[in-house]
């Protein structure tokens, strides 16, 4: 996976490379697939709940910019593994689930590989984030979303940084190649930075609501 998935797609930073060499990502998914865990493809973990694919989790952290120390809100990691590769970096994680039995799974991954002191867990709505937590340095969605919702930014701390997947749905909810962004907070006014193409699945919990049609 270092060589053949991050290393030739930019992933240059020597910390991300080195952690996610040594986590065992075949523990965050059913022992069914765990002959594809490294797959260069998102993984579904539980119903139309997917892992980020290796590479594009990678450039999102990679452009957090983070240090050891920070506080980050990661939301909906499913199984946990972004919040494991967040904590072996040296943050400090708030991991969002909606999924009370995905909590529970990335509560029990997280506890083994004796990272649970740099974790909190929180059970609750994804686009709602976690505000008696805030403000936080780092936010990662784990998946596609139409729009960041204004709950999130206002739960940046300032010079905070949200990485996101934006992916736009035309007709027949076809959806676009989704573009990866930073947004960056700076004296309380949010600007984004495009930062490359990704097809990753959708974060359903994010998409709008349905209206009507006569």
């Amino acid at each position: 996976m270092i060589e053949s998935q991050l290393r030739p797609n930019r992933v240059q930073d020597e910390r991300i490379l080195d952690a996610m060499g040594i986590l065992p990502r075949e523990s965050f998914v059913p022992e069914s697939m765990a002959g594809i865990a490294y797959a260069d493809c998102s993984l579904e973990v539980a119903p139309q709940r997917f892992l980020l694919e290796p590479m594009v989790l990678a450039l999102l952290i990679q452009a957090c910019d983070f240090s050891p120390g920070c506080r980050a809100l990661d939301v909906g990691p499913a199984t946990g593994y972004s919040t494991a590769v967040l904590a072996t970096l040296g943050t400090d994680v708030v991991a969002l689930e909606s999924d009370q039995a995905l909590l529970r799974q990335s509560e029990r991954n997280i506890s083994a590989l004796g990272l649970g002191e740099r974790v909190k867990f929180e059970l609750g709505p994804l686009p709602h984030g976690v505000k008696s937590q805030a403000p936080f340095d780092v936010i990662l969605l784990n998946g596609g979303v139409e729009a960041v919702p204004e709950e999130l930014f206002r739960q940046l701390g300032e010079g905070g940084r949200i990485l996101a997947v934006i992916r736009r749905y035309g007709p027949a909810h076809v959806a676009h190649i989704g573009e990866a962004r930073r947004y960056e907070k700076i004296r309380g006014v949010v600007s984004y930075q495009p930062l490359f193409n990704a097809n990753v699945k959708r974060l359903s919990a994010f998409d709008p609501p349905k209206g009507f049609s006569f």
